[in-house]
């Protein structure tokens, strides 16, 4: 997984662009829904004023229905690359921002994404949510 994660990372640092692409309203508004729904206080380190965001061109598709290999990918400590398709995807970014509340996988609580908070109550998983805005 690391391997994978790193290999993300390469690919997309090199073609990174300046987030010009993000408006800080929607930004905001997913970063409350993740506080709230989770119930977790940010810790040091763990605020939304501590991501640096990398905006990257989409991942090439198989064909016309599959969907790209990553949307978005949160890389510790504190990063978050999003492709320029999902910069404006509620699930996406709120998945993301929960990485970043969390601070990374608890890996005493089962992996990279805990059933608690993810799954259960914030509905942060694939199969949880819908490909429009809420």
């Amino acid at each position: 997984m690391r391997f994978l994660t790193a290999l993300l990372c390469i690919a997309a640092c090199a073609s990174a662009q300046q987030p010009r692409m993000l408006d800080s309203t929607f930004v905001a508004a997913q970063w409350q829904y993740v506080t709230l729904c989770s119930g977790l206080t940010p810790q040091p380190g763990g605020r939304l004023e501590d991501v640096h965001w990398r905006i990257v061109a989409p991942h090439p598709r198989i064909d016309s229905y599959a969907p790209p290999i990553a949307s978005g990918a949160w890389i510790a400590p504190d990063t978050i690359l999003l492709d320029s398709i999902s910069v404006f995807n509620v699930w996406v970014m709120r998945h993301e921002l929960m990485h970043q509340l969390l601070r990374g996988p608890p890996l005493d609580q089962g992996g990279p994404h805990p059933w608690y908070p993810f799954a259960i109550p914030c509905q942060l998983m694939p199969g949880q949510h819908f490909a429009g805005p809420e």
